[in-house]
């Protein structure tokens, strides 16, 4: 919910800041201090208060509410539908819990702009189609997909990187540009 429609940069801080404000501290070895907070920690959360948008943590109230009074089991026979009942809950949610917290292996948020650009800027209901040749693996496909789109992003900015350096200046004196 927290990594709807902004950068994994931008989720993966915001997840931070619940963990560190509601999440249950814990003593390890690998660098890790927090867990993720219980739903009895979130239901009346002031989530906003760390930069959620209110629509988004009014989703996540929800979601804890749904999970403590019985209504939401993270169980992956009816959570789909559950979770969807869910006011801000879309497909894109429910196809990624599915597939990064169920470990459903045919999960797949084809709405996602990401996999429809990696896979040729297809519209959702032509990855859609395409995805069924890759079924019963499709949550696969969207790891291996948004992995090359990372490396494309890192290929872009290590390539910028060294267009900047082969224009910085030398010795003290300016090089022109070629144009």
């Amino acid at each position: 919910i927290v990594g709807q429609q902004i950068s994994v940069r931008a989720a993966t801080t915001m997840a931070g800041r619940v963990a560190e404000r509601w999440g249950e501290p814990v003593d390890t070895t690998i660098g890790l201090t927090r867990l993720s907070p219980a739903p009895q920690r979130l239901v009346n959360a002031p989530l906003e208060e760390i930069g959620l948008i209110s629509t988004r943590a009014a989703t996540i109230r929800a979601v804890a509410r749904a999970v403590m009074d019985g209504a939401l089991v993270f169980d992956g026979v009816s959570t789909n539908q559950s979770l969807r009942s869910i006011p801000g809950i879309g497909e894109w949610t429910a196809q990624y819990v599915a597939m990064r917290a169920l470990n459903k292996p045919d999960a797949f948020p084809s709405g996602d702009v990401v996999l429809r650009r990696m896979a040729g800027d297809l519209s959702t209901r032509a990855l859609d189609a395409r995805s069924l040749a890759w079924s019963p693996w499709r949550a696969y496909a969207v790891m291996l997909l948004w992995r090359g789109a990372e490396d494309d992003r890192d290929h872009v900015v290590q390539r910028n990187r060294q267009s900047r350096r082969a224009d910085a200046p030398r010795n003290g004196r300016h090089r022109p540009a070629a144009h």
